[in-house]
């Protein structure tokens, strides 16, 4: 009875073994498949987390297998008994001298298989983001000051887009610049005559946005005060460094005014000789529509065109502002910007800015010294926020209430703090941000 009892034992063991031959031959053989048919597995497509476990597991696997098999040599089936976790947890499932029974063992075992299994599928079935990929950004100089452009979209050829970019700059310069002395728009401003004159389509569209513009703001904004802006300083002729007389601004003032320029069939007329068009306000912002509707044109949906500070976004991106630095998200919008902290001069204990009130001939006074716009085009959002940086918080923001304007007016107070007040419409594109106050950098 006891060799049956003994040979029995022996039988059991072995049929015990069979699974663990049976897996390991499986296991090799998928092994030796994967290596004939030369499938390989890409790190790259997996976490890095997982990819160091792979490394690491695979290393241990071996290592342990090496000296399991080392140990074999001096103790019967080390492998199988120290190694093998399949073996560890048969050890741990069987019970000496149990019949085939389920027992706690048994639930302890299958609980631990079923946790482990709803990690792993866990884990994969995690949703998996990945990094968004640095934006190409290409940059250059126009109108005076520079551009930059971020593409997060796939560019097969930065090169290519990066003169289309430029060239597009440089045509809308061509069309609207009164800087250049080469361009139709300056000859218009050379000619001292009242007769009707031919000039590209831009500058017509340019005038009349303009002239809309000038009519909602009583003349607070005006494309022909091109004529001041020489004389403060700020325009092609060298700047001065002390103010001009009152004489000399009475003497200019007749020649200004947004209602002495008429807009005929593909031509403009003057109806004082020495009127000037400076365009300055609207065609960097015009320039940046240019350049975004090329790349809408060649398939791109996601990028930011910048130039002096005006933007024009496609998909959203956050931008910072200036004086004092803040943030705002734009998503398929355009925002300008109009500052007196940039373009002035001191004299006599004083500050004069670029930006010149048409109805005095002066500079602003006022303590509004930043206004943001947001529009649908860059264009309008750059002349919208000279026009209101210009009419001041005072009578900027109600105006821009009554219009549904998206504006924010940033205030100096009396102790140098900035007050940041912002539009209704501005508030609904940023809910979170209110009225804040910083120091004066």
């Amino acid at each position: 009875m006891k060799n049956v009892s003994f040979a029995r034992q022996d039988a059991c063991h072995f049929e015990n073994q069979n699974p663990k031959i049976n897996s390991f031959a499986t296991l090799l053989g998928f092994a030796l498949l994967s290596l004939v048919i030369g499938w390989e597995i890409n790190l790259a497509n997996i976490e890095p987390f997982d990819a160091w476990v792979w490394h690491t597991a695979g290393r241990a696997t071996l290592i342990i297998a090496i000296i399991g098999l080392a140990a074999a040599l001096f103790v019967p089936q080390a492998y199988c008994r120290f190694g093998c976790p399949t073996g560890a947890l048969l050890n741990f499932v069987r019970a000496s001298g149990s019949a085939d029974r389920w027992g706690r063992r048994d639930w302890t075992a299958l609980g631990f298989l079923s946790a482990g299994l709803i990690a792993v599928a866990t884990v994969r079935a995690w949703p998996r983001t990945e990094p968004a990929p640095e934006p190409l950004s290409l940059t250059g100089r126009t109108m005076g000051t520079t551009w930059s452009v971020k593409i997060r979209d796939e560019v097969a050829d930065p090169a290519i887009v990066d003169k289309a970019i430029a060239d597009e700059f440089e045509w809308a310069e061509n069309m609207t610049s009164h800087w250049r002395t080469n361009t139709d728009l300056s000859e218009f401003n050379r000619t001292a005559t009242t007769n009707a004159m031919p000039v590209p389509w831009p500058v017509l569209t340019l005038v009349r946005w303009s002239a809309e513009i000038s009519r909602a703001t009583e003349g607070a904004y005006d494309v022909t005060v091109g004529p001041l802006v020489n004389l403060w300083g700020f325009g092609p002729r060298p700047r001065r460094t002390e103010p001009p007389t009152d004489k000399e601004i009475a003497a200019v003032l007749p020649a200004v005014g947004w209602k002495n320029l008429e807009v005929l069939d593909g031509m403009l007329r003057k109806q004082h000789p020495a009127l000037e068009v400076d365009l300055s306000s609207i065609a960097v912002g015009w320039a940046i529509d240019q350049v975004a509707q090329n790349l809408e044109r060649r398939g791109f949906t996601n990028f930011l065109v910048e130039a002096g500070g005006e933007l024009r976004a496609r998909d959203r991106w956050t931008i910072a502002i200036e004086h004092p630095t803040r943030f705002c998200i734009l998503t398929n919008e355009s925002i300008g910007t109009s500052g007196t902290y940039r373009r002035n001069f001191r004299s006599g204990g004083r500050q004069y800015s670029h930006l010149i009130d048409p109805h005095t001939g002066c500079p602003i006074t006022h303590n509004t010294v930043t206004v943001s716009a947001r529009h649908a085009d860059c264009a309008h959002a750059d002349a919208w926020a000279a026009a209101l940086n210009v009419l001041g918080v005072q009578e900027g923001l109600p105006l821009a209430e009554r219009l549904n304007l998206a504006a924010q007016f940033v205030v100096e107070q009396s102790d140098g703090k900035f007050e940041v007040r912002q539009s209704t419409a501005w508030k609904a594109r940023e809910p979170l941000s209110g009225a804040v106050s910083a120091e004066k950098p």
